[in-house]
């Protein structure tokens, strides 16, 4: 997630410190160029606010109890609408452990889907994948709060300040730098026509802003930018995530303009200092002035105004995401500094030779940034991977550990198309492996990988190096360094072995690690569709808190809970740490709508927690939560009820190929019925229960054609609808 906050009142004091730091610091020349991770704002002691759950895991004394159950259970074979297929189902869960049931209806609402299967008599089992939804529920509604209230305004500040300045200064400016002004002006002005349709382009900037303009709103895919005279991604700035086309949704003007000052890149490398680089030396001169006029700006010691709304851009990114893939203005403007430029003066900015040593500069940081400022290293573990011309981007994008993975992935073979090559040829498909089942292998998936070396690509000699992409350290995941890395690191708790998971045959073995991939990568297009800035729609008014709007059923089902409680505490964690960032950061007021979700949705997750490790216990108090347990179904309907359904289909594009012009999307689907065999913790013996399965699919789409999710539900629903993820076929049980 990119983009905005607010500072409490309560920080401002530490605030004005930190920008005299930095100002002090600037006015010290370093003796050597650092990276850009060592020239970034610290963050306050208490970030990144991880709060881990505790709880308890023994091995219990009691002989396990495996297979007691030998015969279909009443409840199935009874039921009008499971009769059909319920000894398909029992013999399935009978050989493996679990089977999944395509149901014939849409369903969206996890409370409901658990109610009614409780009226029919079913043992119910809540799921990772209907908890996974909830928490994803209450960051959804956080990032709506944030950008509706805090970040369109801090975006339009920042965008009206630099450009009145820019104006201003252009009236006065040297040869040498009306060129750098005349593409600062103009990168701005298109950002203020896409936020602000009402803003009055300067007469001279009319005509390449136009352009630009035009080819944004087509969202033409790949193409030459006329104004940088480089490719630009106008796919990407399509309605994505949960907005629509505009003027049906007033998010998209700032989506669209925080997406074109993502993708708008100011080169600093020419064509005869980096293979592959699009722009001579000339254009690249042009394109660093450019950016430090911006970025002298919007860092500390710039425009006051424009400078503080940067900082709260920039800082709910860091704390969401973590840091920039490239230079932010704020890198550049350091880097200036250090190198022996004062970004400040005119004359500095127009000095060739000074000029020349920032670029400069740039190219000697590591061979491709990926936010932590270490070097990538190559497909042999040797020589870096050949990596695009080092720019800055006005508000860049992220740069994550599982984006590595993928880069890699895609990219270690002949042909990467980070830097096309003429002399080098690029597979003609896409992708060059499942890009979901790479992630998956290296946060340490068995099923993932087994589905990997099962894939056959005939004459691919990339494929094995891809394959190898599991082997790469995830070590970083588990520091919880932003909302983000704790959401990668909850993944990978689940796709662990739990305390709580029974010996099982081979098969169930087998069958279970399916299912967890499966959960894995619904929670990782989750995540990653949580985290696209400014594509969040708020809907209708919430109510004003999510208050119990359902009586429970006096019956009061059974109500079990998936046996991991580490991928719980994980996803409880990742709760805590957000609510209490947001707040810090002042984000989030104490008595906000969405601190209210937060604070229901972990009280069940609290709930589940405990159930869970009681359960792997076998704690003999396991039965004084089940009055608490079978309130769980009804209160989710209270929460849907409050903000809406959580199973709606999501969709989300994680990889783009150069040359191909095709990305790869991830999306979820409506709830499946997942039947799976389990411990009754009270009776001490193994039942069927039903839970909420949710489907993943991955496919290819064209750059220009990228899906909202309002796009993927029609496609999803239709025809055209892509095929599910191929290593779930043992384990479905078709509807007749």
């Amino acid at each position: 997630m990119a983009d905005g906050l607010r500072f409490a009142p309560t920080r401002y004091a530490w605030c004005v410190a930190l920008v005299g730091v930095l100002c002090a610091c600037a006015r010290t020349p370093a003796p050597s160029v650092e990276p850009p991770s060592a020239i970034r704002s610290p963050a306050p002691s208490a970030w990144p606010f991880w709060q881990a759950p505790a709880f308890t895991l023994r091995e219990s004394a009691r002989p396990l109890l495996l297979s007691e159950e030998v015969r279909e259970p009443r409840w199935l074979e009874s039921d009008e609408v499971w009769r059909t297929v319920a000894r398909r189902i029992f013999e399935k869960t009978r050989s493996q452990g679990i089977a999944i049931h395509r149901t014939s209806q849409i369903e969206l609402n996890v409370g409901d889907f658990y109610e009614e299967r409780i009226r029919r008599g079913a043992p119910v089992l809540i799921t990772i994948d209907a908890l996974t939804l909830f928490a994803h529920v209450a960051l959804a509604s956080a990032f709506v709060e944030i950008e509706s209230r805090i970040e369109r305004a801090d975006l339009l500040a920042m965008l009206r300040r630099v450009d009145g300045r820019l104006s201003a200064e252009a009236e006065r400016a040297s040869p040498d730098l009306v060129g750098g002004y005349r593409l600062a002006r103009s990168t701005v002005a298109v950002a203020l026509v896409l936020a602000d349709p009402a803003h009055v382009v300067p007469a001279d900037l009319e005509d390449a802003v136009s352009l630009e303009v035009a080819r944004i709103r087509a969202h033409e895919g790949l193409a030459r930018s006329p104004l940088f005279d480089a490719d630009v991604d106008y796919g990407a700035m399509s309605p994505r995530g949960d907005i629509s086309s505009f003027p049906d949704d007033p998010g998209t003007p700032f989506f669209r303009a925080a997406e074109w000052l993502a993708q708008a890149p100011f080169l600093l490398e020419a064509s005869g200092e980096l293979g592959g680089a699009p722009i001579d030396v000339g254009t690249a001169r042009t394109h660093t002035r450019a950016a430090l006029l911006v970025a002298r700006l919007v860092a500390p010691e710039g425009d006051a105004i424009a400078a503080v709304a940067r900082a709260r851009i920039d800082r709910i990114a860091l704390f969401a995401v973590g840091g920039p893939d490239d230079l932010s203005p704020v890198d550049l403007a350091q880097m200036a500094r250090s190198s022996g430029s004062d970004p400040r003066w005119g004359s500095d900015i127009a000095d060739t030779a000074k000029l020349d040593h920032v670029r400069h500069a740039s190219s000697r940081l590591p061979a491709l940034f990926d936010g932590s400022g270490s070097a990538r290293q190559g497909a042999d573990g040797g020589a870096p991977l050949r990596r695009p011309p080092r720019s800055m981007r006005i508000v860049p994008l992220r740069g994550t550990p599982d984006s590595f993975v993928i880069e890699r992935c895609a990219f270690s073979f002949p042909g990467a198309t980070s830097a096309p090559d003429a002399s080098l040829e690029r597979r003609p498909t896409l992708p060059s492996m499942p890009i979901g089942l790479s992630v998956a292998a290296w946060l340490e998936s068995g099923a993932a990988k087994r589905s990997l070396a099962s894939l056959e690509h005939p004459g691919d000699a990339g494929f094995d190096v891809g394959l190898s992409c599991a082997d790469l350290p995830h070590d970083e995941i588990s520091h919880h360094g932003s909302i983000y890395i704790s959401g990668l690191e909850s993944i990978a708790a689940w796709l662990r072995p739990s305390a709580a998971e029974r010996p099982e045959s081979p098969v169930a073995a087998r069958a279970r690690d399916r299912r967890k991939l499966e959960t894995a990568l619904v929670a990782w297009t989750l995540l990653r569709h949580e985290m696209l800035p400014f594509a969040h729609r708020s809907g209708r008014p919430l109510s004003p808190a999510p208050a119990m709007l359902v009586t429970p059923d006096e019956r009061r089902g059974q109500v079990l809970i998936e046996p991991h409680p580490e991928a719980i505490a994980d996803l409880l964690g990742l709760l805590r740490q957000a609510r209490t960032g947001f707040s810090e950061l002042g984000v989030l007021a104490s008595d906000s709508r969405s601190v209210s979700l937060f604070e229901e949705i972990e009280s069940l997750l609290s709930l589940s927690l405990e159930a869970a490790a009681r359960a792997a216990n076998r704690a003999s108090t396991y039965s004084e939560l089940s009055p608490d347990l079978a309130q769980i179904p009804a209160r989710m309907v209270a929460l849907e009820r409050f903000a809406g359904s959580a199973a709606e289909p999501v969709v989300i594009d994680v990889h783009l190929d150069i040359r191909s012009a095709l990305v790869v999307e991830e999306g979820t689907g409506s709830l499946d019925e997942l039947f799976v065999r389990v411990e009754d913790p009270i009776a001490q013996r193994q039942v069927l229960a039903v839970g909420a399965s949710i489907p993943h699919f991955e496919f290819m789409q064209q750059a220009g054609e990228r899906l909202s999710d309002a796009a993927w539900r029609v496609k999803s629903r239709g025809e055209g609808r892509p095929n599910r993820d191929a290593f779930t076929a043992e384990d479905l049980v078709a509807t007749e």
